[in-house]
């Protein structure tokens, strides 16, 4: 089992870039998450464009309910992902 190395630091664009490298590897490693000067999240992308930019597939379990937000749920047909805004489902 190798060991993994967790490093972040700014870059001259004023992103901030999680990078993960394996003990052995590259010097370089593989950026796994960006957060930008406008506060965009990047998971999967280097130029995220949205608060939360999701590059690839996501996937969650249980289920889990807002007042006001995101919600995620597991049903037994599948999974679903939805939007919740105060008083309606």
């Amino acid at each position: 089992r190798e060991d993994t190395v967790i490093a972040w630091g700014d870059d001259p664009q004023d992103n901030l870039r999680f990078i993960f490298t394996r003990s052995g590897g590259t010097q370089n490693g593989e950026e796994a998450m960006r957060i930008n000067s406008s506060g965009n999240v990047g998971i999967g992308t280097t130029s995220p464009s949205a608060k939360l930019h999701i590059g690839g597939h996501i996937s969650g379990t249980y289920r889990s309910w807002m007042k006001k937000g995101v919600i995620v749920g597991d049903e037994s047909d599948g999974g679903y992902f939805g939007i919740k805004d105060e008083g309606s489902n």
